[in-house]
């Protein structure tokens, strides 16, 4: 038999054995879920199905509207938890020694600061502007917080 004869034939077993194993993770998914809880307990710690409220039936009785029904429930997969990182690449205390903060005065509500820049003067920011690459974040008294890039830096006298 040629190669090109066994095709379809090997396609059609890896169709069902694909479709096979998906069965089997939506089976595992409904009765051995990831518990969501503040501890951070994870799949392997999970309740077998008799624990939680499934019954003992086995699982060939189980027709699939009452399967269906009682996954709807539940949280198959839980989302991820992890802050993006930063990567502090030392730009922003090289940029930080280029700054010098004068002074921070209250002009009507808001706190005003006064940074000189090296060769370039004085200038005046608030929360939201900028200075070389910095974004403005706080100003108080005494001291200008700054980012870049998501790296936070404080700028004192």
């Amino acid at each position: 038999m040629k190669r090109a004869d066994r095709l379809p034939s090997m396609i059609a077993v890896t169709g069902q054995a694909v479709l096979g194993l998906s069965l089997l993770l939506v089976l595992a998914a409904a009765f051995w879920p990831i518990q969501d809880d503040a501890a951070g307990s994870n799949a392997l710690d999970a309740p077998r199905p008799a624990e939680v409220g499934l019954g003992s039936e086995p699982m060939d009785a189980l027709d699939s509207q009452s399967l269906l029904l009682k996954m709807a429930g539940r949280r198959l997969i839980r989302p991820a938890q992890i802050q993006a990182a930063v990567k502090d690449t030392g730009a922003a205390q090289r940029l930080l020694s280029k700054l010098k903060l004068q002074g921070v005065v209250q002009m009507g509500g808001d706190h005003v600061a006064y940074i000189q820049v090296a060769d370039r003067g004085v200038q005046t920011v608030r929360v939201g502007s900028s200075v070389l690459d910095f974004m403005v974040e706080a100003v108080e008294s005494g001291r200008v917080k700054l980012s870049l890039d998501g790296v936070e830096v404080e700028l004192t006298h």
